[in-house]
């Protein structure tokens, strides 16, 4: 599963982290699209959780409106996390129902996550890592922070020799750095062209989502404004991570299954849903259990620790123990086993 997550970039660094090769060949930034005053405001932290607003990445083509004056083919947009039925009657703080994850092989079963999935409401959740909890013996649990592997490259796209030798004579002025190709066996005419992060850049962690919006109901007088919100869809944990959980989040890896979750119009939601399954292509490291309570937001949130070192017990009767502050009292983290199921069918009118 995934119930708290880590990103601290700031929007005007998002753009410059989430670049791509569109569809006329240039590399171009995903425009970034604020949020209601009211809603929607994103705040990096080392420790988000359900409910707040994170940028999500999606096709320019959702809004009608805007897709003509866009830029880019892309958008980045805060989105509350937990998602929201565009069918919910009512204030959208009265959903009480955790959304914050949909169960890839129950995605068609509830209607929460299959009418935006048959919507083409696809997008993809950012962040620099997300945080697991390994339960120990006495209940206990020792949280964990998880990432792309720091060997992992920025794949920019795949092409074919054609193309590329196209690109070299219609741009024989171009100079492009920590440009790699790895041709592939014999017979085989495509490569794979990587580029390098460059000074200050980040790998963002790529989840596949699910995305909605609910609108005030017509004719109600409400002067509330429309409220994007998502889920992260989570799979069976792979080999390596089962350790941990037995679920994880749906990885997106590289810019071809990003480029082919986005695109809706032309990959419809059948032939998507092939991208979604486990992937080894995560590490991890042991952090402080200051992670565990939310309000908690220091980098000591994702720092590496060391369990083998104990820290020593202060004898009792002692100066040190008088004065040392009791435990604080840390939240629960929810797990997926525990998340609130839909609305039973005869309780709610649809």
């Amino acid at each position: 599963m995934c119930g708290r997550t880590a990103c601290t970039l700031a929007p005007d660094e998002f753009p410059k982290a989430c670049k791509f090769k569109g569809k006329n060949g240039q590399i171009q930034e995903p425009a970034w699209r604020d949020g209601s005053i009211d809603r929607g405001k994103y705040y990096p932290s080392h420790n988000i959780s359900p409910q707040s607003f994170t940028p999500v990445l999606l096709s320019s083509q959702h809004l009608n409106k805007l897709a003509s004056e866009e830029l880019s083919e892309r958008l980045l947009q805060p989105m509350k996390w937990g998602l929201i039925p565009s069918w919910h009657r009512g204030d959208p703080k009265e959903f009480t129902y955790n959304m914050s994850n949909a169960r890839s092989d129950t995605l068609l079963d509830k209607r929460s996550f299959k009418s935006p999935l048959e919507k083409g409401n696809r997008c993809v959740v950012l962040a620099e890592g997300f945080f697991e909890w390994e339960t120990l013996k006495g209940g206990k649990k020792q949280p964990y922070y998880i990432y792309f592997k720091k060997d992992t490259k920025i794949e920019v796209k795949n092409e074919t020799i054609a193309e590329i030798e196209e690109e070299k004579n219609n741009e024989k002025e171009t100079v492009v750095k920590n440009f790699h190709v790895k041709k592939e066996p014999e017979g085989s005419i495509t490569v794979k062209a990587e580029e390098e992060p460059q000074f200050g850049e980040k790998r963002l962690l790529t989840m596949a989502g699910l995305f909605d919006c609910w609108k005030p109901p017509k004719g109600s007088g409400s002067e509330k404004e429309e409220l994007f919100s998502y889920t992260i869809i989570t799979v069976d944990s792979s080999p390596s991570l089962r350790w941990l959980h037995n679920r994880m989040p749906a990885i997106l890896e590289g810019e071809e299954e990003i480029s082919h979750w986005l695109d809706f119009g032309e990959v419809p939601w059948q032939k998507a849903l092939n991208l979604v399954k486990p992937k080894d292509c995560l590490e991890w490291h042991p952090v402080s259990t200051v992670v565990n309570n939310s309000r908690n937001k220091s980098p000591d949130c994702i720092k590496p620790i060391d369990l083998t070192q104990k820290l020593e017990k202060p004898m009792k009767g002692t100066l040190f123990s008088y004065f040392k502050k009791s435990p604080v009292k840390q939240e629960k983290v929810l797990h997926e086993g525990e998340a609130a199921q839909e609305p039973s069918q005869k309780k709610t009118k649809f």
